[in-house]
């Protein structure tokens, strides 16, 4: 989670520390979970059915990179998708007939 607050931050052009580690502090107080604890890759280890990722190739918000991490840790079977040049937007608005080419090959 923290690495995501970061990366909100960078995107708009603002310095992420220490302003991203107070952020996931107090939600965590606020909401009574451990956002520092938070790891996208446990739950993804954790799926045991067919799954797609969709990335947008520009996402200034979540990168590619840390996409890959968590998409790694899916045991499988699984696709990577990335829609390039695409930002952190809807992928069926942006490209729906590359959107639908992609949950199509997933539904059959």
């Amino acid at each position: 989670m923290l690495n995501t607050v970061r990366n909100r931050f960078d995107s708009m052009g603002v310095p992420s520390f220490p302003s991203a580690e107070l952020l996931v502090f107090w939600g965590g107080q606020q909401l009574d979970f451990d956002g520092f604890e938070h790891d996208p890759t446990q739950y993804a280890a954790s799926l045991h059915c067919r799954t797609l990722f969709m990335h947008g190739g520009e996402d200034p918000r979540a990168k590619i990179s840390e996409a890959r991490i968590v998409f790694d840790a899916v045991p499988g079977p699984k696709t990577l998708h990335e829609f390039a040049g695409a930002g952190h937007e809807s992928f069926l608005a942006k490209r729906p007939g590359e959107w639908n080419a992609a949950v199509s090959e997933l539904i059959h």
